[in-house]
């Protein structure tokens, strides 16, 4: 899996708000960051969304290895993206909490 940049990730930061928030994510956002293909022998789960549990499986388990492939340095930076983008619109997601 190729690196993100900082850009990608803070498309897919605002992505996640705007998933949880039910706000829609900026132009830019869906135009930045395409979907990547599905693993081989797993269906292009629709966000997340499989057809089956043993292909959700699969997926997290090439994600997760994916992810960790990018080094500290890089999870760190997508974390932080998460978090600065969270903080921003914490407010929205306290009340949706509740």
């Amino acid at each position: 899996m190729a690196g993100l940049s900082d850009q990608e990730i803070e498309v897919i930061a605002q992505r996640i708000v705007a998933s949880l928030t039910g706000r829609p994510a900026g132009d830019e956002a869906k135009a930045a960051v395409r979907a990547p293909a599905a693993p081989a022998g797993v269906s292009a789960g629709d966000l997340g969304v499989f057809d089956s549990l043993n292909e959700a499986v699969r997926a997290a388990g090439l994600a997760f290895r994916q992810f960790n492939e990018m080094g500290l340095t890089k999870r760190d930076a997508i974390i932080e993206s998460i978090r600065k983008v969270m903080r921003e619109n914490r407010d929205s997601l306290a009340r949706q909490a509740h």
